[in-house]
């Protein structure tokens, strides 16, 4: 068996971080007419809060906690003021030297308070913020454009605004997008209107991710934060990104678009195995429910083992399954700053958790899988 290659000479990507966006984006970003409805924090008695409109949308406390967890569990807290978050969470020059400090050489950025945008019912209003912090997020990313590269945030009711965000994505540097993890009950993934989004994407190169706790109005309303998730809700995040990737992957998207490249963010990986039986399952045994036939006889798990990638933190379980997942689709992410995040322990982490796995397979998972998807040198 291979050495270990998690030495300090080896150079770790995440492929899910995370940016704590500050106070002044949206009031810097976005569109004039945007502006006195635009996110914006409130300081509270006990806290600072987001707030859109007059509605209270989500807390920074834990958002902001990387490295927490390893001191005390109880430290964790929702509440927090934002004269106490790091500027490594929000500073590109800071946020590079955090990584540094984890042995991570590059990260793939994706929103933080943006994930609770998804929410916003109001489509227009979604769109002006959703666009703003594309901007900020080009520039953000500017500053250390080989270490840090950005996924822009697009929304789906809006066909063409969505295929223009595309196109503006990849203009300004972004190397992909992220999509509702569960779409407006509106609009499912079934829906022949997505087609020029998904050629679209397609045509431009860019990987399109399912990120955790993104569902559009439905599932999650505007002005529910992190206190109203249940533990039932928490333990089975996973139930909407397997809704929408059979969607996508039944409506035959990557028959007609073979390069796309679809990604699951922050679920993990020890369900897949058991989600891609069922999925072989219903096309082999309900062929009424399944009109769209694969070409060379491929099955649903072969369409999802070339075309959908996955990312973890420290799934040993998904590891240990890794063959029936798909391992050389399979990415390591810190989730840097939030409080379940890895740093500063990364190494130590992937130590354990990549235990038995072969070297030319770690660097796949932490390093190689990341830089080809994501264009990193």
């Amino acid at each position: 068996m291979d050495a270990p290659s998690a030495g300090p000479d080896a150079v770790l990507i995440s492929a899910d971080s995370h940016v704590l966006e500050p106070p002044n984006l949206w009031l810097d970003y976005i569109e004039p007419a945007y502006r006195d409805t635009a996110p914006h924090i409130v300081s509270e008695k006990t806290e600072d809060k987001w707030y859109i409109r007059d509605t209270p949308i989500a807390s920074i406390g834990t958002v902001s906690a990387a490295g927490k967890r390893f001191e005390n569990l109880d430290d964790l807290k929702l509440e927090g003021r934002w004269d106490a978050v790091p500027k490594a969470a929000y500073q590109p020059a800071d946020y590079v030297k955090a990584m540094a400090l984890d042995g991570v050489g590059g990260a793939v950025i994706y929103p933080t308070q943006g994930l609770f945008w998804y929410r916003i019912p109001d489509v227009d209003l979604a769109n002006a913020v959703f666009r703003a912090y594309n901007r900020w997020l080009a520039d953000f990313c500017s500053a250390a454009p080989g270490t840090l590269k950005g996924i822009a945030m697009i929304l789906l009711e809006d066909v063409d605004a969505s295929v223009a965000e595309l196109e503006h994505a990849s203009e300004s540097g972004l190397v992909g997008a992220m999509l509702p993890v569960f779409p407006s009950p509106d609009m499912d993934y079934f829906d022949p209107r997505l087609e020029p989004m998904w050629e679209k994407a397609e045509e431009l190169g860019l990987p399109l991710s399912l990120h955790v706790g993104s569902n559009r109005p439905g599932q999650n309303e505007l002005g529910a934060d992190l206190r109203t998730i249940t533990p039932s809700t928490r333990t089975t995040l996973d139930y909407w990104v397997r809704h929408s990737m059979t969607a996508i992957i039944f409506s035959g998207v990557f028959e007609r678009h073979p390069g796309l490249k679809i990604i699951s963010v922050e679920h993990e990986l020890g369900w897949i195995p058991h989600f891609l039986k069922q999925m072989d399952f219903t096309y082999d045994e309900r062929r009424y429910m399944t009109p769209v036939r694969f070409a060379g006889n491929r099955r649903p798990s072969d369409v999802w083992k070339s075309n959908v990638y996955m990312t973890f933190m420290e799934d040993d379980l998904g590891i240990e399954m890794r063959d029936r997942v798909g391992a050389n689709h399979m990415m390591w992410g810190s989730d840097y700053p939030h409080a379940e995040s890895t740093w500063p322990r990364s190494r130590q982490i992937l130590d354990t958790v990549l235990s038995g796995v072969s070297a030319s397979e770690r660097r796949m998972m932490t390093h190689d899988s990341a830089a080809e998807l994501f264009r990193f040198d």
